[in-house]
């Protein structure tokens, strides 16, 4: 086997250092995608186990039965940092300054007929024919985004503070007219549900989760800075 001429060991040299502008990026690239990857699954499913739960009526209220409930799904968003933990690792619950949050919200297309059984007229209720909320939810920091579909946000004297239900907020009373007349109740741009005779019925409840997890920006990487999910029961 013949010597390397010390002109040729140079340029391996070179090629070397050169291959580097190459092959490192791909390794970074491989190593974020891989990570994110893993990520956006877990995000997928504690975002499909809320919905479920949330569609099967697993109570997220505020007070203390809810808090059972809400601790439990924080205990599936450990790793994505849903949970509020003490100092021995344990679960107390949820954070609502951490980087992940949830938005639970209860969802209905408002027919001709519920307008006539509140007031007798058939064109008498602005939001016959639109979906609207007549429940909203938010579990984690609900600082860090709206729902897709109520960018706007829903009024929070609109909402019972304990039950995120639908109230009149002029008198606290849970008000089944409201989201006939409501137009700030009015989802934006939902499309994912067609109602028709022989399909999904108007005036039946429909279930949305949104799950958003707020990942570090990472330059030259597209989509980093946050992982969106959604699904519907």
């Amino acid at each position: 086997m013949s010597k390397l001429k010390r002109s040729e060991s140079g340029a391996i040299m070179i090629e070397g250092a050169l291959s580097t502008l190459f092959w490192v990026p791909l390794l970074l690239g491989v190593l974020y995608f891989g990570s994110a990857l893993v990520t956006a699954l877990q995000v997928v499913q504690v975002d499909r186990d809320a919905g479920h739960m949330f569609a099967r009526g697993v109570y997220f209220g505020t007070d203390t039965a809810g808090y059972a409930n809400e601790t439990l799904l924080a205990r599936l968003g450990q790793q994505l940092g849903l949970a509020s933990v003490d100092g021995s690792g344990n679960v107390t619950g949820v954070s609502t300054t951490g980087p992940m949050v949830i938005i639970l919200t209860k969802i209905q297309n408002v027919s001709a007929n519920a307008c006539v059984a509140y007031n007798g007229v058939v064109g008498g209720c602005a939001n016959v024919g639109d979906w609207v909320v007549t429940q909203r939810l938010n579990i984690g920091n609900s600082t860090l985004r709206q729902s897709n579909y109520t960018p706007s946000g829903v009024p929070s004297a609109d909402l019972d503070p304990t039950s995120g239900v639908v109230v009149n907020g002029t008198n606290g009373n849970y008000t089944y007219p409201l989201y006939l007349q409501d137009s700030s109740l009015r989802l934006t741009g939902f499309n994912l549900i067609t109602i028709s005779a022989t399909g999904f019925p108007t005036d039946t409840p429909a279930y949305l989760a949104e799950a958003f997890l707020q990942t570090p920006v990472v330059p030259g990487f597209p989509g980093s800075g946050g992982l969106y999910m959604m699904t519907i029961f």
